[in-house]
């Protein structure tokens, strides 16, 4: 079971944040930024007003299907989103 650790730029345009391979995954998802300020999680097409919104300062945990992709979007300006990945 590999771990993989990424540091991701979200911004306003929808980026891949992790890609499963045919085990599938648990995901650790960790942004900080300040009040008002959201990042949005989903699949291949996730938007602001679709996406499961994430406050600032929050560590969310999830498990990912094989061969599931996990895209972000924030709703203004920039954030770097850390995961860490357990194959």
């Amino acid at each position: 079971m590999p771990i993989v650790t990424a540091q991701i730029e979200v911004g306003t345009t929808r980026v891949l944040l992790h890609q499963t391979d045919a085990d599938g995954c648990h995901l650790s998802i960790h942004f900080d930024v300040g009040a008002g300020s959201h990042v949005h999680i989903g699949g291949e097409t996730v938007t602001t007003a679709n996406g499961y919104q994430l406050d600032g300062h929050d560590i969310f945990q999830m498990s990912l299907p094989p061969t599931a992709a996990l895209y972000a979007i924030k709703d203004s300006g920039t954030s770097t989103v850390s995961i860490l990945a357990v194959n």
